[in-house]
């Protein structure tokens, strides 16, 4: 009886993740990639955080520099969130020699004035000059094309707008797997803003107006952890504007991939340790849907080990799952100029359902670890 009732949740869990995904390729296909030009061309600020990044924050800076954007309409922040090796020094040095570059530093510890990253960006973003504010990671890499494209986007209506990020893979199957997954969470998070449902979008690309953040009063209290999709929905639930995807590889960020097990592991349990932080109810409850897609999936799969009447509806499942994910993905990889690896994707599908499982339910409840931080 207990198997039967498992199997039903789950053929209606089924149905809910595959009309999701038929939800984001919708929202593809309404993203605008030509969006209408505009004569003015407004001085935009980008802002980093940078906490010991002493091996990439120069290779950052130089990129950020290097923009196919007026240099006197754009300033660089880099707020230096208490850095423990050489990276306060390289800033400095840059700062030196480049006049557009500031650096600010959050200072001393938790017990005296606030530290991590929402803090470090408000900090940027309270100094900036701009009225357009980009952000982008220490460890990341833009375009050339990056401002222009970006700022583009921002008709009188729009308040923020998150960019494509792609991962450098070094060529390892764990690389590819990662980098597969960050496809997919690039183009859900593109399909679900064009869709008009904005859930996720990535900190490594993102602008915003400096007046909607804060009106929005920034990150709000969200403590040490960083989560750019707190910004995200607090803009839009105080309806401060429109939210939009920049789908245009002028306006690609790329990032390293993870380098060990061990690294990527950490990076998605802190990815997953969002669902107590979510302002909308029907936000938390779509996310909390999908996931139990997956719990009873795996559910069904260990049932079906010991009941074979179960393998059957298990199969169906997975099948109307591995097909939903692939339309969507390849929908993804067109529009963003990117291929999937046939073996990669099968994989990755083999292992995703108890991944998921492990890594969301458990982000949840232990306690997690970022360069020597406590994330709370």
């Amino acid at each position: 009886m207990i198997f039967q009732a498992v199997t039903v949740v789950l053929l209606i869990l089924t149905l809910y993740y595959v009309l999701f995904l038929v939800r984001v390729q919708h929202g593809l296909r309404n993203l605008k990639t030509q969006p209408q030009s505009d004569q003015h061309l407004p001085f935009a600020s980008v802002v980093v955080s940078a906490r010991n990044e002493e091996r990439t924050i120069e290779g950052c800076v130089r990129r950020i520099l290097n923009q196919q954007y007026p240099a006197n309409l754009y300033e660089v922040i880099i707020v230096d969130d208490c850095s423990s090796d050489r990276t306060a020094a390289i800033l400095v040095q840059i700062a030196t020699a480049e006049k557009r570059v500031r650096v600010l530093s959050t200072g001393g510890s938790s017990t005296q004035n606030p530290v991590g990253k929402p803090a470090a960006i408000s900090a940027g973003v309270n100094a900036a000059n701009g009225s357009i504010i980009l952000t982008t990671d220490a460890d990341c890499f833009v375009a050339t094309t990056w401002i222009a494209t970006m700022v583009r986007y921002f008709q009188s209506n729009v308040a923020f707008a998150a960019g494509p990020v792609r991962e450098q893979s070094n060529h390892t199957l764990l690389s590819k797997l990662s980098q597969l997954e960050f496809q997919g969470l690039i183009t859900t998070a593109a399909g679900l803003i064009g869709a008009d449902r904005p859930i996720i979008c990535n900190g490594a690309n993102l602008a915003y107006r400096k007046t909607a953040f804060l009106a929005a009063q920034g990150y709000g209290n969200s403590g040490t952890w960083c989560d750019d999709e707190t910004l995200m929905h607090r803009i839009r639930e105080r309806q401060l504007g429109q939210i939009v995807f920049v789908p245009s590889v002028d306006a690609y960020v790329e990032t390293t991939s993870v380098s060990s097990l061990a690294s990527f592991w950490r990076q998605r349990l802190r990815w997953s340790a969002k669902g107590n932080h979510y302002e909308s109810t029907s936000v938390l409850l779509s996310v909390i849907g999908i996931y139990f897609f997956f719990l009873f999936l795996f559910a069904e799969f260990v049932g079906s080990l010991f009941e074979s009447q179960l393998r059957i509806w298990f199969l169906v499942s997975f099948a109307l799952k591995v097909a939903a994910d692939y339309s969507t993905l390849a929908k993804g990889a067109k529009l963003f100029h990117d291929r999937i690896s046939g073996f990669t994707f099968l994989v990755a599908e083999a292992f995703h359902v108890p991944y998921v499982v492990v890594t969301a339910g458990l982000g949840q409840f232990i306690s997690l670890q970022w360069k020597g931080r406590t994330i709370s």
